[in-house]
């Protein structure tokens, strides 16, 4: 399991399918299989602190440019939390 910073690029192209597009140059710190070159962004999956299928759930997806903590899960990306606050370069 790895953590990464990454800056949503889209979170409307997969709207209702819980998935957050980030742009493959704003993520710190991942090293890129070259095979993936041809594709300008990440699809990080979205999750929440709360959850009940089909009774409801806590859902506040991250608007476009909000960095976000994100965890490489074999293979797959998934959204932890929103950087509320100060850019850590500046």
């Amino acid at each position: 399991m790895k953590t990464f910073i990454a800056t949503v690029s889209n979170n409307k192209k997969t709207a209702g399918k819980g998935i957050l597009h980030c742009e493959k140059n704003s993520v710190e710190g991942m090293l890129l299989p070259s095979e993936s070159a041809h594709t300008p962004y990440i699809d990080v999956i979205y999750t929440s602190p709360y959850s009940s299928h089909a009774d409801g759930a806590f859902i506040a997806i991250p608007a476009e440019g909000t960095r976000i903590i994100i965890q490489e899960i074999a293979g797959n990306y998934y959204y932890m939390s929103s950087i509320i606050g100060p850019d850590p370069h500046d």
